[in-house]
C-alpha cells in the first residue's frame, strides 16, 4: 500500500468536514472505489492539526490519482472553493516507497503518526536506532522518521505500522 498524507490547521471545522467529504467522494469516483481516503484529527504535539490521507495499492496508482484529481473539473472546483481555508503544514509519502513503482506492499492494519519538535537533532538521530529496535520488539512492522514541510518546518513526523491496533 502507498499513502499520501497531508497535514494542516484550520479554524472552520464545518468547512473542513465539508471539504474532506467532497474530496473523499471525488477520489472514490476517480479511482472506481480502489482507493481509500479519510480525515484524521492529530494528537500529541499535533493537537489542533488535521490530516487527510489517500491510500492506494501502489505508488504509481497514488501519483496517477493525485494527478487525475488536479485535472478533473470537480477536483479543480474543489480546489478553487477550499484553497486557502486551511494552513498547510506538511505532506508525507508514506510506507518508504519513494519511487513510483508498481510494487505492492502488504496491507496496513494500523498506522500511527507522531509529530514533534526535537530539542536536539543530534540527540534525536543518535536515539533512532535504539528506538527502532524497541518498536520492532513491540511488533511494529515498519517505521519511518521524516522532516515536515510547509509551515511545519522544524517539525518531524514519526510513523509506525502494525498488523492491527
Amino acid at each position: 500500500m502507498f499513502i499520501s498524507f497531508w497535514t494542516f490547521k484550520t479554524t472552520s471545522l464545518g468547512g473542513l468536514n465539508a471539504a474532506a467529504n467532497q474530496a473523499i467522494g471525488i477520489y472514490n469516483r476517480l479511482s472506481d472505489g480502489e482507493a481509500n481516503a479519510g480525515l484524521w484529527a492529530l494528537g500529541g504535539s499535533g493537537v489542533g492539526q488535521f490530516g487527510f490521507h489517500l491510500t492506494t495499492a501502489t505508488g504509481a496508482k497514488n501519483a496517477a490519482l493525485r494527478n487525475s484529481f488536479k485535472n478533473d473539473p470537480e477536483g479543480q472546483a474543489w480546489n478553487a472553493a477550499f484553497f486557502g481555508m486551511s494552513e498547510f503544514t506538511g505532506q508525507y509519502l508514506q510506507r518508504n516507497v519513494l519511487s513510483l513503482s508498481d510494487t505492492v506492499l502488504e496491507p496496513i492494519g494500523f498506522f500511527s503518526t507522531f509529530s514533534f519538535i526535537p530539542h536536539s537533532l543530534e540527540t534525536m538521530m543518535e536515539a533512532v536506532p535504539a528506538s527502532a529496535e524497541l518498536w520492532k520488539k513491540a511488533g511494529c512492522q515498519s517505521l519511518h522518521l521524516s522532516a515536515t514541510q510547509g509551515s511545519g518546518m522544524g517539525n518531524f513526523s514519526f510513523n509506525t505500522h502494525f498488523e492491527n491496533e
